[in-house]
């Protein structure tokens, strides 16, 4: 029994997608028109199986330059450049050689000036540049200002970033001079503290000794003016052994004449009549009791005054 065979139409098969994280780095390069024109079709100008070679037109094709049988435009360029090459190669060895007198260097120098060098060649009316190839001035502005429009949201975030960024320098700085100013001024018046507590603690030992001083002085004159007084025995002793070694010689000068001594001032001769002579011992006593008497009064004078 015979099997019957159906054959079904197959369909082309569509062509695969880029595969994912590929990426068609020439579609940077192209407008939206070309990169939608060579999508739909496979022979346009601008997918890699063709070659990269747009259509020429005729006015395009009537102003390039003549090119030998066979050959393309990339070619006479390429050409160009090994001729550019070889001359320049060509003049260095010539620098290089040493000097030939004669024909020899006429012949060397007939040779290197008929060898065709690139930078001497002299400018064709075909090397020119087309009208299609430049932009007239006008055209150039209207470009820039097409340009600047399309692109209006970019130039300002580029704008508003660079002031953002100079906004937030202007800032640090005056928040560093800020914080600069805070430590000057925080140690000038640590400094104007211990200052001040140190003045504060010199007047405070300078009082203390005062009134140490002051009571001192109160409880010996509550005591009495006697032997027994407990300030300055040093100092008041010395001035007392002066005033009594005084004392002492000008009555033995005068003990002869029996003069009167009298405690009402220092020095006199006689006192008042009817105060009996005092002895020598009596003398001594009595100086060295005013000298204590006038030592204190000093003092108490020079504590109302302090």
């Amino acid at each position: 029994m015979a099997e019957a065979i159906v054959v079904s139409k197959q369909e082309p098969k569509k062509p695969q997608g880029r595969k994912r994280g590929e990426v068609d780095a020439d579609a940077l390069f192209l407008p939206p028109c070309v990169r939608k024109a060579r999508r739909v079709d496979s022979t346009h100008w601008a997918n890699p199986s063709t070659g990269w070679k747009p259509a020429v037109r005729p006015a395009l094709a009537a102003a390039a330059l003549p090119l030998a049988e066979g050959a393309s435009q990339e070619n006479l360029w390429a050409e160009r450049q090994r001729l550019k090459k070889w001359s320049r190669q060509n003049a260095t060895a010539a620098r290089k050689l040493p000097a030939v007198e004669g024909w020899q260097a006429e012949t060397d120098a007939e040779d290197l000036a008929a060898e065709p060098r690139g930078e001497t060649l002299d400018v064709q009316p075909d090397d020119e540049p087309s009208q299609f190839d430049m932009l007239t001035p006008e055209e150039s502005i209207a470009k820039s200002e097409i340009w600047h429009e399309v692109n209006r949201d970019l130039l300002e975030y580029w704008d508003g970033k660079h002031r953002r960024k100079r906004e937030m320098q202007r800032a640090e700085e005056k928040s560093k001079e800020k914080a600069l100013e805070d430590l000057t001024r925080i140690a000038q018046f640590e400094k104007h503290r211990q200052e001040r507590q140190e003045q504060l603690e010199r007047t405070k030992q300078r009082r203390d000794a005062l009134d140490t001083d002051r009571r001192l002085r109160a409880l010996s004159q509550l005591d009495g003016t006697g032997d027994g007084e407990a300030e300055d025995d040093g100092q008041m002793e010395q001035e007392t052994e002066e005033e009594e070694g005084g004392m002492l010689q000008f009555w033995q000068a005068d003990g002869s004449r029996k003069q009167t001594f009298t405690p009402h001032a220092k020095g006199e001769a006689a006192g008042p009549p009817g105060l009996p002579a005092l002895s020598p011992e009596e003398a001594k006593k009595e100086a060295r009791r005013l000298a204590r008497a006038r030592s204190h009064a000093a003092r108490n004078i020079d504590d109302l005054f302090s």
